[in-house]
């Protein structure tokens, strides 16, 4: 197993962040940590946010770096949908365990959320999978998922960033400040977009108390004929990570699926666009 923390002091530190930050949230939530029991692997402690009470009708799994904490305005607007479970990935900054499987991880991320979901005591729930939550939504199997939305989809098609993405991610990395994060989410937003102060400072710690995270593999998931919950995909027309174009090409003839650009948007869709975009993928 990969531990995503580079000391004690680094996991301490998103700790901190991830409580202060939901504590100072001002929308009504629970908070607890489950042991869950995938297939490929021993039980995994799993941090989740709820907003509502009972069962989940929405369960939400944030990308790569990302976690419930840090993906608030995601989670308000998955809400609105019914009551929202947002997971922490195991293995990404957050509150979850902070091990991930070294071998065949796409698999191991499938095993852990299928047994997650089997566990929420739900028969009829959407997944909604962002970026490499995206990817982890798209090989999960449980029968209790009705339908699949997935925002900017890892595990579709490779991600291949440009050589400067490449340079400035990489300056990242090996010394984060606030002035290499903000040039990182700058490659994630849209050119017109200036990434959030809240973004600029979580990006900062995570780069200074995590390793390097994980890249989804390609999916060999046919989720739209193998299983009958219906599969709902759509991309910023402006992402730079997971374009567009092949994207739409790869959905359209591996799973059957066309894909709906999100105008404006980036990879990192901007707080304020959420409800709507996930109003639409609700819609659609």
């Amino acid at each position: 197993m990969i531990d995503v923390y580079r000391s004690a002091t680094g996991r301490d530190e998103i700790a901190s962040w991830c409580t202060r930050t939901l504590d100072a949230w001002e929308v009504p939530h629970t908070r607890d940590l489950h042991e869950v029991h995938p297939v490929l692997g021993d039980a995994v402690a799993t941090h989740v946010v709820k907003i509502g009470e009972g069962t989940p009708d929405v369960v939400v799994v944030p990308g790569t770096n990302f976690c419930a904490a840090s993906s608030l305005a995601l989670a308000e607007a998955a809400a609105r949908h019914g009551t929202a479970w947002v997971v922490d990935v195991p293995g990404q900054p957050g509150l979850s365990s902070p091990l991930r499987s070294r071998r065949d991880t796409t698999a191991w991320y499938g095993s852990w959320l299928s047994a997650l979901l089997d566990d929420t005591g739900a028969s009829d729930l959407t997944l909604l999978g962002y970026s490499v939550g995206g990817a982890i939504a798209l090989t999960a199997e449980s029968p209790v998922v009705t339908r699949r939305l997935l925002v900017a989809p890892g595990g579709i098609v490779p991600i291949r960033p440009s050589a400067r993405v490449t340079a400035d991610a990489t300056r990242w990395v090996m010394h984060a400040t606030a002035a290499s994060s903000l040039g990182v989410l700058r490659h994630m937003m849209a050119g017109t977009e200036r990434p959030p102060q809240w973004a600029v400072e979580w990006m900062t710690i995570v780069g200074r108390a995590c390793k390097s995270s994980f890249s989804p593999r390609r999916s060999r998931s046919t989720t739209s004929t193998g299983s009958p919950a219906p599969l709902v995909v759509a991309v910023g027309e402006q992402d730079t990570f997971v374009p567009p174009s092949a994207l739409a090409a790869s959905a359209k003839r591996r799973l059957g699926v066309d894909v709906s650009t999100i105008a404006g948007v980036g990879h990192l869709v901007p707080d304020d666009r959420w409800a709507a975009v996930v109003d639409d993928l609700f819609l659609a």
